[in-house]
């Protein structure tokens, strides 16, 4: 098994790529957010070429993503490992992508489920204007074969949350929305799983909830922040825990800062 790059208060973090690292991993949820297609890719990277100094006239620089995008290969591979989950997995796209990974994860042997939806309360103006702009990204859920369980009742799989200012990285999801994600799908003490990490967001948030996390990411520039942030999630946590020291244990005062978290989500 790959060692991992970071290993602290229930968080595992792995450098590497996903399907090398995947088969020694187990897990009990997972929820990622893959890199964007390449129709985003191209897409982005046409109209970024037509804003004055921003790439103008050299297509080879036109793609301001900053990671590459998600291929079949990969997609189908990830989609067999995903398959070994004990309960649900979520997976975000753009909305172009989501009959693909929706095929991907039935073809490796899971239930298809719902297609949610992450609706963006801020977003950006589509460029060409000749169109809609797209509100929303896709979260296609699938399940293994046989009874399913979610924390969410009948509430309808849609999550407003306004979309994250000052990313650190493209497509960042916002801290509210993957809290949210976690709450609904996993209990405490479950571990889930990232195989695209990016900045860390899930594995935040999963720490907040009091779940377990582990996270796989290819750039080790990400992996040093992605350390940092949950480095400094603990600080924060330690910090709270002082000012509620008039909790009679330590078991409430995790709970106080957990129901001000079911607070941001009644208030959303």
């Amino acid at each position: 098994m790959t060692t991992p790059y970071f290993e602290k208060f229930g968080v595992q973090l792995f450098h590497g790529d996903s399907r090398e690292i995947l088969p020694g991993l187990a897990w009990d949820v997972v929820l990622c957010d893959p890199p964007y297609s390449e129709h985003v890719h191209r897409m982005i990277g046409h109209f970024a070429g037509r804003i004055p100094g921003k790439n103008a006239g050299r297509p080879e620089l036109r793609d301001p993503i900053e990671y590459g995008c998600i291929t079949d290969e990969v997609m189908a591979a990830v989609a067999v490992e995903f398959a070994r989950t004990k309960r649900w997995v979520g997976v975000f796209s753009d909305v172009e992508s989501t009959h693909l990974w929706r095929a991907a994860l039935v073809n490796a042997g899971l239930e298809y489920c719902r297609t949610g939806s992450w609706i963006k309360t801020t977003h950006l103006p589509q460029m060409t204007g000749d169109r809609p702009a797209p509100g929303y990204e896709s979260i296609t859920l699938c399940h293994p074969p046989g009874r399913k369980r979610w924390n969410g009742g009948g509430k309808a799989g849609v999550w407003a949350f306004p979309s994250q200012s000052g990313s650190l990285v493209t497509g960042q999801k916002p801290e509210p929305l993957m809290r949210s994600l976690v709450r609904d799908f996993t209990d405490e003490g479950e571990t889930v799983l990232d195989a695209f990490a990016g900045s860390g967001t899930t594995l935040v948030a999963a720490y907040q909830l009091g779940r377990k996390a582990i996270g796989i990411e290819q750039r080790e520039e990400m992996c040093e922040i992605i350390a940092k942030r949950v480095e400094h999630e603990q600080m924060q946590q330690n910090l709270f825990d002082l000012e509620k020291l008039t909790a009679p244990n330590a078991n409430q005062r995790q709970q106080s800062q957990r129901d001000a978290f079911a607070d941001e989500e009644t208030a959303a």
